[in-house]
């Protein structure tokens, strides 16, 4: 009996940890071109200036469906967004946001919800503020 429970409980921390691992993203890889110790040092300057700069490093992009997947089920989990009508169109170089929210705030919602799983992508936003947007109470 306890060399059964043993088993089990090898596999289940065995199972743990690749769940795990597959949690993290494995960036960790040194790349031919630019050594590991410039790379730590350069990453809050792209974010700030320009996020374009991500987007050459070849496979670590994430493809133009996998963002608008990532950004349109974003949208969707979040509750302040819930009556507004966003469409996202996403490219090589850059994320488009348009239709119609409610509020400001929602706007700027969306607009930080694409950024942060734009890829590396810039993101242009054609969000209009209405405050009759489709499924809103009356204010």
């Amino acid at each position: 009996m306890t060399n059964h429970l043993t088993k089990l409980a090898l596999l289940v921390s065995l199972g743990a940890g690749v769940a795990l691992a597959q949690a993290y993203p494995q960036e960790q890889k040194p790349t031919e071109t630019q050594p590991t110790a410039p790379q730590t040092q350069q990453q809050p300057a792209p974010e700030q200036t320009q996020p374009q700069e991500k987007m050459p490093q070849g496979e670590a992009a994430p493809s133009t469906t996998d963002v608008q997947s990532n950004i349109q089920a974003a949208l969707q989990k979040e509750p302040t967004l819930a009556s507004s009508n966003v469409q996202v169109n996403v490219t090589n170089k850059e994320v488009e946001l348009s239709g119609t929210v409610g509020s400001s705030e929602e706007k700027k919602t969306a607009e930080q919800i694409a950024k942060s799983n734009a890829g590396g992508r810039k993101v242009k936003s054609h969000i209009k503020v209405s405050s009759a947007a489709p499924g809103a109470p009356p204010k």
